[in-house]
């Protein structure tokens, strides 16, 4: 069974003159699939990209247009289990480890992807993945002013930061960007 199953064509998300201002959608009459861009740091078996794998698999692709940006330090031979209809996108320079000059390169590298697909949503999945993105998103943020960001969190992750530590990291993710959704898991 689908995650989500089609009720009609989802329509084509444009801003309206009053919603410029608001951050609001309004729906125009032409229909288009809704694009997602999923960001992951690498492709491994376990784990985030495993989890998004089994996501995609119960998205209808007749709803989503589905784009994955992902980098090469894992395994990219696994990006043939992403489902047929997924856009890949691999970004070089996005490794786990904390690397400035590799994360700036990535942060240029995901702008640029985010510059050609123009998603409608920016799922971000773990820690490095969320806060390249979220500078990324940021970077664009007139560009793509529509544009809402979900990040991922594992909560093992929140539970190990303790209170401070939590309200700083969603803070210090979310400062600017417009972050839709947090999601735990």
């Amino acid at each position: 069974m689908r995650l989500l199953k089609p009720r009609a064509i989802v329509p084509d998300m444009q801003p309206s003159r009053n919603a410029q201002n608001q951050g609001e959608m309004s729906i125009s009459k032409s229909t288009s699939k809704l694009k997602i861009l999923f960001v992951i740091t690498k492709a491994e078996l376990g784990g985030a990209y495993m989890f998004l794998v089994r996501l995609l698999e119960q998205l209808d692709h007749s709803l989503f247009e589905i784009h994955v940006a992902l980098g090469t330090d894992g395994d990219p031979s696994l990006v043939k289990l992403l489902p047929p209809e997924t856009h890949p996108h691999l970004i070089p320079h996005l490794v786990r480890e904390i690397r400035p000059l590799q994360d700036m390169r990535a942060i240029r590298e995901l702008t640029g992807v985010l510059n050609e697909v123009k998603p409608n949503i920016l799922f971000l999945n773990s820690s490095k993945a969320g806060f390249i993105g979220s500078v990324a998103a940021k970077f664009l943020h007139s560009t793509l002013p529509l544009m809402k960001v979900v990040y991922r969190i594992v909560v093992g992750l929140l539970m190990t930061l303790g209170q401070i530590g939590r309200k700083f990291f969603i803070e210090t993710l979310s400062d600017g960007v417009p972050l839709g959704k947090i999601l735990l898991s």
